[in-house]
């Protein structure tokens, strides 16, 4: 049976497969380095774009003549989903003085199926200008309880010196700032 597999230490990393014209190939590289990143971030994204873990394995089987199998799939899913987990409870370091609050409508596709999700977002400017994003919280309501969850865990991780908070309209958002964050 063909197959692919990933293997991993401290070293080094390898994504073995079988190509039909060569033969058992090795994808090798220093762990953490550009050739490891890209399969794994090319792996990735295949699955969050809404692909099933049956077309993951159809397009690798494409692309390299061989699958990859759904245990190298679900092991990099898992280390996607802790990286993440690890990004939204972090530490905020730092003050803010504008925070940008809004609650959008995503669609996402997950097992064939696409549905509207809603995620609470929150965008920051540093000191330099500079935006990024230090908050999402996926799933919530544009409703007081989910504000207020949302707005006191970005207290929580440490959020400072914020001088303005810009919103669309929401009253429920507005009513919700003063009672979960106070005075900052």
């Amino acid at each position: 049976m063909k197959g692919c597999r990933y293997y991993e230490d401290s070293d080094i990393s390898c994504l073995v497969f079988r190509d039909n014209q060569y033969g058992w190939c090795c994808l090798r590289g220093m762990a953490g380095t550009a050739m490891e990143s890209s399969v794994e971030e090319a792996l990735i994204e295949m699955y969050l774009a809404g692909n099933s873990v049956r077309r993951v394995e159809d397009i690798t089987e494409a692309l390299w003549g061989t699958r990859v199998s759904p245990s190298t799939i679900s092991n990099l899913n898992k280390k996607l989903y802790g990286r993440i987990e690890k990004w939204l409870n972090e530490p905020i370091v730092g003050e803010y003085p504008y925070v940008f609050l809004d609650g959008i409508w995503l669609k996402r596709s997950w097992g064939g199926e696409v549905r509207n999700v809603s995620a609470l977002v929150a965008i920051v400017v540093d000191q330099e200008g500079y935006r990024q994003i230090l908050g999402v919280k996926e799933g919530a309501k544009e409703d007081k309880a989910s504000w207020m969850d949302f707005l006191r865990h970005l207290k929580k991780r440490g959020l400072l010196g914020v001088r303005l908070f810009v919103s669309d309209n929401c009253p429920v958002l507005l009513r919700s700032l003063e009672k979960a964050l106070g005075r900052l």
